[in-house]
């Protein structure tokens, strides 16, 4: 299995992408007792967290382990096949080891899982969640806090989003022994993350669209009350530690002290670090991951027991735990996706949320849509009075079945579509070497589709 060398493995861009005010944080202190097996670290000082806004989602058996190594020299790397186990317990009690095989054609890098639980919690967080999630750039990077209300459209971050889609999509996820929280059982499992629909112009102000699969999205939206997670914490960490948080956060949410964890399948299988480094190195990186969450208050105290000369770790729930109902409200309509792009065409805050409970989201974001394409492409001009009375006039026709999308709006979306399913010979390669491997693996299963792999817009 890939893994990383060093605790952050991120690059300046990525940086730039998920970068928030910082704040120092206290160092903790370190105890040593009697026993040369134990050790145990104790935050020095208890904050309790406030409720936040802004929230992520975590989900189930995805959080056992990781999605690529830390290392981004190594998780960037086309055509990444990722491995990686964790053990869990059955309801007969009976303890099992879970495989799980992620297909990486563009690589992953950790930064890239802040957008993944960000933009789940974005659609979950709807009045009526939908597989099918409809927004603008600008409000999906600012409601994650990357860029503020007056942060300018465009440029570096919007850049940075396309790509960090572009790998999310080309994700191909295989687990032997997956949880399902809708039958209550183990599965063999196998699913993407999400496609993708996007205007081909960067400079468009149109609703990105995003199509979560299917399997995944059930799986989510059946745990999404108990996984819920503040992204301003998530967001000061360090890749490792965020993965770790992300753990504790299902645990602790169950009971106030964790299982033992083996100090190595910890550190190499869940949070990513390379299977390489030796135990004391793997042991002093998982300390330094320890530390902030320690800080935080996420952890009270953390116990290093030896078994039979096996280090294993074992943590308590801390304060910031105590409000247990923190991030879990939905989204009010004004802060809606389509609210913003109802006053984006020149809507007050009022009258766009009067159309947003009325008209269906299906209905209601094709129509935005179309506004905003015929703004962009015409002009003012091909607006008879104005784009807000566009839009209502033929909401309001389109709604009792008088009118259909116009005959230019389709021909945009067939090239986009073209766009989107467009192949290269690098993505030909990596198709031919991903079946390769998978026949190796398993001669039954079918060949693996390009339009499985990849979406492309640029």
């Amino acid at each position: 299995m890939h893994g990383a060398t060093n605790g952050s493995g991120q690059s300046s861009s990525e940086r730039q992408l998920e970068s928030a005010a910082g704040r120092c944080l206290p160092r903790i202190r370190c105890w040593l007792v009697p026993s040369r097996s134990l050790l145990i670290v104790k935050r020095t000082k208890n904050r309790r967290q406030t409720a936040s806004s802004s929230a992520g989602l975590a989900q189930l058996s995805l959080l056992e382990h990781s999605l690529c190594p830390l290392d981004t020299k190594t998780s960037l790397t086309e055509g990444l096949a990722h491995e990686a186990c964790y053990r869990y317990t059955t309801a007969a009690g009976q303890r099992c080891t879970a495989t799980a095989k992620l297909h990486l054609p563009l690589g992953l890098s950790p930064a890239d899982e802040f957008t993944l639980w960000g933009l789940l919690a974005l659609t979950l967080r709807q009045s009526q969640p939908d597989p099918h999630f409809a927004a603008t750039p600008h409000y999906c990077l600012r409601q994650l806090g990357v860029i503020d209300a007056r942060g300018r459209r465009g440029g570096k971050n919007y850049q940075l989003f396309r790509q960090t889609l572009r790998r999310l999509s080309s994700v191909s996820y295989e687990n032997d022994a997956f949880y399902d929280p809708v039958r209550g059982e183990h599965a063999s499992v196998s699913f993407g993350f999400l496609s993708y629909r996007l205007p081909h112009s960067t400079t468009s102000d149109r609703l990105w669209h995003f199509y979560w699969d299917p399997v995944f999205f059930e799986f989510c939206t059946a745990a999404k009350g108990s996984l819920l997670f503040d992204l301003e914490t998530y967001r000061t960490l360090s890749p490792a530690a965020r993965r770790l948080f992300l753990l504790l956060h299902k645990v602790f949410f169950r009971r106030r002290t964790s299982p033992e964890f083996a100090v190595r399948q910890l550190a190499v299988h869940t949070l990513g670090f390379s299977g390489g480094l030796t135990n004391g190195i793997l042991n002093r990186k998982l300390r330094q991951t320890v530390e902030p969450l320690a800080d935080t208050g996420v952890i009270a105290n953390a116990v290093w027991p030896k078994d039979r000369g096996i280090s294993m770790v074992r943590f308590d729930r801390g304060p910031y735990f105590e409000n247990r109902r923190q991030g879990r409200r939905q989204l009010s309509v004004a802060s809606s996706p389509l609210t913003e792009a109802l006053i984006s065409l020149g809507f007050e805050s009022r009258d766009a949320g009067h159309i947003t409970r009325r008209y269906r989201p299906s209905l209601l974001r094709e129509w935005i849509d179309i506004t905003i394409a015929a703004q962009e492409r015409f002009g003012a001009k091909h607006f008879k009075r104005s784009p807000q009375a566009f839009l209502m006039h033929h909401l309001s026709k389109a709604a009792s079945g008088e009118y259909a999308p116009p005959d230019w709006w389709r021909e945009i979306q067939k090239q986009e579509q073209h766009q989107s399913t467009a192949t290269s010979p690098l993505l030909r390669k990596l198709v031919r070497s991903s079946n390769g491997n998978r026949e190796n693996e398993d001669r039954h299963q079918p060949p693996v589709r390009i339009s499985e792999l990849l979406n492309i817009t640029e």
